[in-house]
């Protein structure tokens, strides 16, 4: 079956939102169609659409990331951007620059968006065969529960990659999503996502550790925070020395 060039790109558009999303939290839904009723009558309208479970928070780096991805994925979808893009792109990037200034300047604003930008491309390129499994599924079914979309991304994550467990979407099953990369090789310099799977605690425990100095941590400029591993592993076996001498 054949579909319109904008119906394609509003496709890879929701697809992008959706797998970045889906690294963080469970989506209730994600579809490209909406119906509407007036006069007895139903009325289709192209315009895409994403929703998260109820109830689920989403920090400001992920919130950024997760609207950066849309029009960055139908800027690489094979049709590239069309008339209509520069429209839903400004209207992600609205969203994203009045969530930014409650916590940046507008000169560390820019900086930091260049930054999520190459981040997203970056993910984006690694994980594209999902973003377009997940694109065709919408073309093909306008409309995709969160476990659908999630069950059909690991999928294909699974078998591009072999035959060890497929990636695994959604903020209950995170934890073994990065496990490889922090087991294999061990980088020395760590995120705070990778700090907190690592020492398996939650994002705001690192981030409480960090406002108390109860951790060693490296800080950035002025929002940027890493970890050196090394430093961190000691400092976990002297806390876990400490308790055994009580």
């Amino acid at each position: 079956m054949r579909y319109g060039r904008g119906e394609v790109r509003t496709a890879y558009h929701e697809a992008g939102h959706a797998l970045i999303a889906m690294r963080s939290i469970h989506l209730s839904s994600i579809g490209i169609e909406r119906k509407s009723k007036r006069g007895g009558q139903v009325f289709r309208q192209k315009k895409g659409w994403l929703r998260p479970v109820r109830g689920s928070k989403v920090s400001h780096e992920d919130n950024v990331l997760i609207e950066l991805a849309g029009p960055m994925a139908e800027k690489m979808c094979p049709f590239r951007a069309g008339r209509d893009y520069y429209t839903a792109s400004m209207a992600d990037m609205h969203t994203v620059e009045a969530a930014l200034k409650e916590i940046l300047t507008d000169s560390e604003c820019g900086e930091y968006l260049n930054e999520c930008r190459h981040k997203v491309e970056q993910m984006l390129k690694h994980h594209w065969p999902e973003v377009k499994a997940l694109a065709k599924a919408l073309l093909k079914h306008k409309r995709l529960t969160g476990r659908q979309a999630e069950r059909i991304a690991g999928e294909v994550w699974e078998k591009e990659r072999g035959n060890h467990p497929g990636t695994r979407y959604g903020r209950k099953k995170e934890k073994s999503i990065s496990k490889k990369p922090l087991l294999h090789g061990k980088p020395e310099i760590l995120t705070p996502n990778e700090i907190a799977e690592l020492l398996r605690v939650s994002r705001g425990t690192i981030n409480h550790l960090v406002s108390t100095g109860g951790i060693p941590f490296v800080r950035i400029g002025k929002r940027a925070v890493r970890f050196k591993h090394e430093a961190v592993m000691q400092w976990f076996r002297e806390q876990n020395t400490k308790k055994k001498g009580r």
